[in-house]
């Protein structure tokens, strides 16, 4: 009896080890009135749309903030072709000052004042003013499309949002340490008895 226990509470921290993967999450930013350049073509008073993609494990916290730097990200301008970002490095932030967009050991593009925003978990659209700050030290942003330049701009109205996938088990991977653990634990009841 004492080794079919053991064997469940291994199975169940198996199973639990299995379950709880990060999950990956979809970050939406929007602004309106922004203006600037993509490869040299002015634009202006358009509606800017990035999109994030990330996953929860990546978020950190150095020195009490959050932090997470992106698998990919894209943007678009009003109805224009998306546009995938090719600057390395890019993420958000959030801390007691503020929460934004960055690039990694550089500036803030977008910021905003103190939110308190979550980075690891799904947010309703939350209405935001942004300021853009075009990233001072490195002022170009490189796209699939050519160089974006934002003009800098203060309390531009927009939104945050956060779409988290729940991490699933996956499916083959766990099923078959499930028949496996239940086959074990039966064959130990069967000596037992």
């Amino acid at each position: 009896m004492k080794h079919v226990s053991l064997t469940a509470a291994a199975f169940a921290v198996a199973l639990s080890a299995v379950a709880a993967e990060a999950a990956p999450v979809e970050y939406t930013i929007t602004t309106g009135d922004a203006s600037g350049t993509l490869d040299g073509q002015i634009f202006g008073a358009a509606n800017v749309v990035f999109k994030l993609y990330g996953d929860t494990a990546d978020v950190v916290t150095p020195s009490g903030f959050q932090q997470i730097l992106m698998l990919l990200v894209t943007v678009q301008i009003d109805s224009n072709p998306l546009l995938t970002v090719v600057s390395p490095d890019l993420g958000l932030f959030s801390n007691t000052l503020g929460f934004g967009m960055w690039r990694y050991e550089d500036a803030d593009l977008l910021t905003t004042g103190p939110t308190g925003i979550d980075l690891t978990l799904a947010s309703p659209a939350v209405p935001i003013s942004w300021d853009y700050l075009q990233w001072g030290f490195a002022p170009t942003i490189m796209t699939d499309g050519g160089v974006l330049d934002f003009d800098n701009a203060n309390g531009i109205s927009g939104t945050y949002s956060a779409i988290v996938e729940e991490s699933e088990v996956p499916l083959p991977a766990a099923g078959w340490l499930l028949i496996a653990g239940l086959g074990g634990v039966a064959a130990l009841r069967r000596r037992a008895g």
